[in-house]
């Protein structure tokens, strides 16, 4: 049984990775068909994309009554993501940070973590909380569409703030409409087959996730370990593997400003729209590992990697390892404390 268990989350988590990576590819493709424009493919396809292993696996578990799994893999994913995957970047090559990634994404979504602590608070998230999130990640996107110009100076918190609740991106919709859809479709034929591929690989997402949570669950049954720990640990490791390839090949050509942009951008897709929706499906129950362990380290190494980031907006290898202990310790003590 417990054989079965780990080839169906192995088989899941390998189906899941490569449906993905077709899945983007693919609607790349439509999307400069359809004549949407290269930036707003960027803004939204590779931002969502590299969420998509989490969004499956997290819709998959909330849907089958295992939320714990599902959060735990988010937020799981968000603590990988900022310790094991950028600390093993950061030990190959110095990154390169960015200003304006710092005071525009970093503060977001450091903004964002602390705001999801707060609606955890109340013991679940709803219908009316995944709304919040969702609202906030739209506004994001529009943001980072209107400042993908602007000057650093004009990248506070208090202008997103400013910009999120007077519906600054309203009046942009024309030009947002003009720069994002530049021509007309041709070569119908090709179209119906990149569709083809694109709900092909789109049910294989759904399948793989469903094997790769039915087999987490299993493995969290045999041993006694709750699914929250399991989603922290197992799945969150297995969802984040793809960032951490990415991330490698990415420092040692020398894009490591835009990879460390990618990685923030894929945790602020995690917490808002990956959490947003999966909140919205079906509550989410919080426990207490996650309300008062996994979400206030988050929160903490999310304000240390935005430290490292600051310091001569660069991560060298020493600020690398220390990320990796954080990551290595935080695996130690959500097991140790899955004894008591």
């Amino acid at each position: 049984m417990l054989l079965f268990s780990i080839l169906f989350f192995i088989l899941g988590l390998i189906l899941l990775i490569k449906s993905t990576d077709i899945f983007v590819v693919h609607s790349s493709k439509i999307a400069k068909r359809l004549g949407v424009s290269e930036f707003f493919i960027g803004l939204t396809l590779v931002a969502i994309g590299t969420s998509l292993p989490e969004l499956a696996a997290s819709i998959i578990g909330t849907l089958s009554g295992n939320s714990g799994v599902a959060i735990g893999s988010i937020i799981g994913s968000n603590i990988t993501n900022l310790t094991l995957v950028i600390g093993i970047a950061a030990t190959t090559n110095i990154l390169k940070t960015s200003e304006k990634t710092y005071k525009r994404d970093g503060k977001i979504l450091l903004s964002s973590s602390v705001m999801v602590l707060v609606m955890s608070l109340f013991g679940n998230l709803n219908v009316f909380s995944g709304i919040i999130m969702l609202f906030i990640y739209f506004s994001y996107i529009t943001y980072v569409f209107k400042t993908r110009n602007n000057p650093t100076h004009k990248m506070q918190l208090r202008n997103f703030v400013d910009h999120m609740l007077h519906l600054g991106y309203m009046p942009k919709f024309s030009n947002f409409y003009k720069i994002t859809f530049k021509r007309k479709f041709r070569n119908k034929r090709k179209l119906l087959k990149e569709i083809s591929i694109l709900v092909l690989s789109a049910f294989t997402i759904m399948l793989s996730a469903k094997w790769l949570m039915n087999g987490a669950s299993d493995i969290a049954s045999f041993f006694g370990i709750p699914q929250t720990v399991i989603g922290l640990s197992l799945v969150s490791l297995g969802t984040s593997l793809p960032e951490i390839s990415v991330t490698i090949a990415a420092a040692r050509k020398g894009y490591s400003e835009l990879m460390i942009g990618n990685i923030i951008g894929s945790n602020i897709s995690n917490l808002l729209l990956v959490l947003g929706i999966s909140s919205i499906i079906n509550p989410i129950r919080i426990t207490d590992i996650t309300l008062y362990f996994t979400m206030p380290l988050m929160i903490v190494i999310t304000y240390v990697f935005l430290r490292y980031s600051k310091n001569n907006w660069q991560i060298n290898k020493y600020e690398g390892i220390s990320l990796m202990v954080l990551y290595a310790n935080f695996i130690f003590w959500l097991f140790m404390f899955n004894q008591f």
